[in-house]
């Protein structure tokens, strides 16, 4: 984890100082209309952020010794294309892969990745300060569950998640005139993604998937860069 957060923050500040070098350099023409001035219609960016997740889960009881569900820390990066249709909208698709899961005590863990396709409208509220909102899909392609030293367990190949995620994202974000963007955003798991027991009875008690649902919850500090 330590790793993830010392990495993320050398690459931001190697943004911040590679596009504060390039602003220097930026020259708009005079003969450009005020509304061209304010904005492009259409951008591509790139994007590399730091995930803190977690789940909300209604299980921790029955499988968790007394031990709460903590939060599990990763990265994103993805690429992005905005389509601004005025100062004050745009929207901006794009393909993302993400890490995902939770924690167990000290010695307990759930790493998942996805690939998310963030469908965010934008809404410019002073200059380019804005808000986001939207749907992000997401599809799994790996999750391992590791308890301290031992082999990982491959939760793909037992079933253990339905491998698609609906989230509702909304965040804050700023763009910078020369490219540069910060954006704090967060995805709310709308949808059980738990699909691990079925068939499990206890105590002759007949349990499935929605005795135990898992919805994901990610919060991202992301910095971006448009062309």
């Amino acid at each position: 984890m330590k790793k993830t957060i010392v990495f993320y923050l050398l690459f931001c500040l190697l943004a911040v100082s590679a596009s504060v070098h390039a602003q220097k350099r930026v020259v708009i023409p005079d003969d450009r209309s005020a509304s061209d001035q304010g904005f492009r219609k259409v951008q591509f960016g790139l994007g590399l952020g730091l995930n803190v997740a977690s789940v909300v889960a209604d299980w921790e009881d029955y499988f968790t010794d007394g031990d709460e569900v903590g939060s599990h820390t990763g990265i994103n990066f993805g690429v992005y294309l905005k389509l601004r249709a005025s100062k004050v909208f745009a929207f901006q698709p794009g393909l993302q892969y993400s890490s995902k899961g939770y924690t167990v005590g000290d010695d307990t863990s759930m790493d998942m990745f996805y690939f998310c396709i963030p469908l965010q409208f934008k809404f410019y509220l002073y200059d380019e300060l804005n808000i986001e909102l939207g749907p992000t899909i997401g599809i799994l392609t790996s999750a391992k569950f590791t308890v301290g030293e031992q082999d990982p367990v491959d939760f793909i190949e037992e079933d253990g998640f339905i491998p698609i995620d609906i989230n509702l994202g909304f965040g804050l974000g700023y763009q910078f005139k020369f490219g540069l963007a910060m954006v704090l955003h967060y995805d709310l798991g709308l949808f059980n993604t738990n699909s691990y027991y079925l068939d499990y009875w206890y105590d002759d008690y007949y349990y499935d998937r929605s005795d135990f649902p898992m919805k994901n919850r990610v919060f991202q500090i992301n910095v971006l860069y448009f062309f």
